[in-house]
């Protein structure tokens, strides 16, 4: 690939380098590019079409081909220390044991069994609760920015007070009702233990300031009125308590203690010699690279500033990649031997992180998918009923279900096929007819997704329920189908016109109605159903590294020149650390504290972050493998008919 790549490009003129000289100059210059190509790093795109063909061709071909022995030393190493070092798992007896099925008695424990959501009310209140937390996060990143601020300064301090009140009164019933905790119930001063509990001192921290700060105008809470206003990200750990997340850290450390001592050390090692090897190679380089006048021998004018940037290097992200000669020397040796080694305390990590998770639904008593899933089929199908009737309607098993399926397909087709001419300046002329067809398709959506809803009890697709046709990925399809037009009406009633680029996107959305005839979407389902205990117990971490990287870069990397405005505001910082927590590194040029907070995405944060993906694709390939098996199952027995 190298040859070819040095034969399409030598006489390209868009991929100079900064030092002047060509990246496919010679076929050893091309290995170099080539070498970060067969990683999954494409740092180049200007490539001539048949350069494009070839480098596509790696993608698609070769990069996973380079990757096999890169992962089997990865592995084997991995499995080593697993047989080495495996330890037997002991129960932890410090965790509360499972909740009592016997209601306290008396109003408090009324109240406590409705703070936990046990009765019906409460079940709402806890739903409540967790979206005032994300809506108080939400409020807090648009409150760095000033041109959202200046309008909605009053709705944002409005929302501010009322989520304080609401959290302070939830705090003092919380304290009252303490003595019926497990965890506090049967020991002395359950609630002064309370007060000093995780979640008390969480609450705490998030409401105390806001009172200060009104008590005492002027005071400290004011001169660090930012500082403090961060304190409200804590809100999120709120959620720890339905959701089992940050507190279970402290298992998945001590749980794989010496995998992570043994992989961590050589991970180390590994580290620290291929940033001295950098810095040698690089300190003293001019070269600009980048737009912000950062010099190569800048980067790696020490070893602990190149620690940073070698790491993110052993991530197997290259976001640099002018190095002098010895420097890509040392980079292809980090790509052969470092990278996958690095990489395994990661991994570790991430995967006691999901065997935790998982414990601590089961030992919290919550139901598993596999238990719903097994859940008999009402009695009540096939009653005669309105529902059964327009399950029937609904269903491609009934002749009536067919032809109504036809026209919804062809219906879904037209609608797309409007939006996409919708875009050609040519067909301006036909606005009516299109504003026509959207209004049919509007009401004919709009109709069927209510049949759907009260036909969702004899759909073993929605689980025999309405609530498990609104939660599927079916039933999000068609709420999107019919949103459009009302969403456009809408907010012109109130004055803020919706984009034409945005319907436009919500429309194509139709498309996912598809799923109604096309197996390949239905696995979608299936695949949601076989990992939702998984995604439930990781997701909520992956929100809290999210949000929380973000707002330790805008706390540190406000204002630094060098990484050009990218951290200014929240909603910014959590553009970038998204990018950031995919294994990409569009900025690398931070300060100190930014350097410490990058290493530890690396090291920890871009592996806990991808689980809910990894979770997806595994639950995928075992769908599609028990698809397989049902076939020829089927097959076998047709045969032996």
């Amino acid at each position: 690939f190298s040859s070819i790549m040095w034969i399409l490009e030598k006489d390209n003129q868009m991929l100079l380098s900064p030092r002047g000289d060509h990246y496919y100059r010679s076929i050893p210059a091309s290995m170099w590019i080539t070498l970060l190509n067969l990683t999954g790093e494409v740092p180049l795109c200007d490539y001539t079409p048949w350069g494009k063909v070839v480098s596509g061709i790696m993608g698609v071909v070769a990069v996973g081909s380079f990757a096999i022995p890169i992962g089997i030393l990865g592995s084997g190493f991995e499995d080593w220390v697993s047989d080495r070092y495996q330890t037997e798992e002991k129960e932890d007896v410090s965790r509360a044991p499972k909740l009592p099925k016997i209601p306290p008695p008396g109003v408090t424990g009324g109240i406590y069994q409705f703070l936990e959501g046990r009765t019906p009310l409460g079940e709402w209140y806890e739903a409540f609760m967790f979206y005032l937390v994300f809506a108080n996060v939400a409020e807090q990143a648009l409150e760095t920015v000033p041109s959202f601020v200046g309008e909605y300064k009053p709705l944002l301090d409005a929302l501010e007070l009322a989520s304080v009140c609401v959290f302070a009164v939830d705090y003092l019933l919380r304290l009252i009702t303490s003595h019926h905790d497990p965890e506090f119930s049967g020991k002395s001063v359950p609630n002064l233990r309370y007060i000093f509990s995780f979640y008390s001192i969480v609450d705490l921290l998030t409401i105390t300031p806001y009172f200060l700060a009104l008590a005492f105008p002027g005071s400290v809470i004011d001169q660090y009125d930012e500082a403090f206003r961060m304190l409200r990200l804590l809100r999120l750990l709120k959620m720890d308590k339905y959701i089992p997340s940050v507190t279970l850290i402290d298992d998945v450390f001590r749980n794989n203690a010496v995998p992570l001592l043994v992989t961590g050390f050589t991970a180390s090692v590994f580290w620290v010699i291929f940033a001295t090897m950098l810095w040698m190679a690089e300190d003293g380089d001019s070269v600009v690279t980048g737009d912000n006048g950062i010099t190569q021998g800048q980067r790696f004018q020490d070893v602990p500033n190149a620690l940073q940037y070698t790491l993110i290097l052993l991530s197997g992200d290259y976001p640099l990649c002018d190095f002098v000669f010895w420097g890509q020397v040392t980079c292809f040796l980090m790509c052969l031997f470092a990278v996958s080694v690095v990489s395994i305390p990661s991994s570790i990590i991430a995967s006691g992180f999901t065997v935790e998770a998982l414990k601590e639904r089961e030992r919290r008593g919550i139901s598993t998918s596999s238990e719903e899933a097994s859940a008999p089929p009402p009695k009540y199908l096939n009653d005669g009923s309105l529902a059964s009737d327009l399950h029937s309607l609904l269903s491609p098993d009934d002749d009536r279900g067919v032809w109504f399926d036809y026209f919804n397909l062809a219906l879904i087709v037209g609608s797309v096929g409007c939006v996409v001419l919708e875009s050609d300046p040519a067909y301006a002329g036909w606005s009516k007819e299109f504003d026509s067809f959207e209004l049919i398709a509007t009401v004919v959506y709009t109709l069927e997704y209510l049949m759907r809803l009260a036909a969702a009890p004899h759909d073993p697709r929605a689980g025999y329920s309405i609530r498990g046709y609104l939660a599927s990925f079916f039933g999000t399809a068609d709420f999107v189908a019919l949103l459009p037009l009302y969403l456009d009406v809408g907010m012109a009633r109130m004055g803020r016109p919706v984009g034409f680029a945005l319907l436009r996107v919500l429309r194509l959305f139709r498309i996912l109605q598809l799923e109604h005839f096309t197996e390949a979407f239905t696995l979608i389902d299936d695949v949601f159903r076989q990992c939702k205990d998984t995604l439930v117990a990781t997701s909520f971490l992956a929100v809290i590294i999210w949000v929380g990287a973000a707002y330790a870069f805008f706390l540190t990397e406000k204002g630094n020149p060098a990484v050009n405005g990218a951290f200014d505001n929240i909603p910014n910082s959590m553009y970038y650390v998204a990018i950031f927590l995919s294994g990409e590194w569009g900025q690398v040029d931070f300060t100190i504290p930014g350097k410490i907070i990058c290493c530890v995405l690396v090291v920890a944060g871009i592996g806990l972050y991808s689980i809910p993906v990894g979770a997806l694709f595994d639950a995928f390939g075992e769908v599609l493998a028990e698809q397989k098996e049902e076939e020829e199952k089927k097959q076998k027995e047709e045969e032996e008919k």
